[in-house]
């Protein structure tokens, strides 16, 4: 039994494959997934239908039950800014979290050498699209030191016609959290670290370590 908070498109259903993998099967299995975004969940539910999808804040996630694992990927946590509201996040998840369940999530490592000179205007995608057009992803990032938090301004920009300004503009913010931080948040919510990694490929965390993935159970 499993449930991803925040992050439900891809992660949800990969997880749910696994476990039919693992010998598994669908009525044996519990798998829920938890987004606030209600197009993120419609496009969810059009891939498969069998999780339970449900309409949500992570701090406050709309989950009964006990579950043997709970995740929340792709930097999801550091969408949360405040010190409160990361430990409601965690709160809530060991309310849910079985006795012998695990809680693992990913984050950033704060680069501070890369946060103090954060890029202005670089191309960070680009596409063509049906008509023919080449799109770019543009970006912004601004870093304000005494709040640790990174904005990123996204613009969407029709390569050829930027004078015309962007087609569309997206901002999105990150809190930057350290390990020791993050070691105190889930001691107080009654969680005890397992394992630390510094990359999908279960490498040590270390000072030169991009991600903070955290593997997590009740202490």
């Amino acid at each position: 039994r499993g449930v991803d908070l925040g992050t439900v498109r891809h992660v949800t259903l990969a997880v749910a494959q696994r476990l039919v993998e693992c010998g598994g099967k669908w009525e044996q299995c519990r798998v829920v997934g938890v987004d606030e975004s209600a197009e993120m969940l419609r496009i969810a539910r059009a891939k498969d239908a069998r999780p339970e999808w449900l309409l949500g804040d992570m701090r406050a996630p709309p989950v009964e039950g006990i579950f043997d694992l709970v995740i929340c990927c792709y930097n999801t946590v550091q969408s949360l800014l405040t010190d409160d509201d990361l430990a409601k996040f965690f709160r809530s998840v060991r309310s849910i979290v079985g006795p012998n369940g695990v809680f693992a999530f990913d984050i950033m490592q704060p680069d501070l050498q890369y946060l103090s000179k954060p890029p202005r205007d670089y191309p960070a995608r680009a596409v063509t699209d049906g008509t023919g057009r080449r799109l770019e992803d543009r970006r912004d990032h601004f870093y304000d030191p005494r709040s640790r938090i990174l904005a990123i301004e996204h613009r969407l920009i029709e390569v050829g016609r930027e004078p015309a300004g962007p087609l569309a503009r997206m901002r999105l913010e990150y809190r930057q959290y350290f390990t020791a931080e993050i070691d105190r948040a889930l001691a107080a919510a009654g969680f005890a670290v397992r394992r630390r990694c510094g990359d999908f490929d279960r490498s040590d965390l270390s000072a030169a370590s991009k991600k903070q993935i955290f593997v997590c159970f009740p202490s």
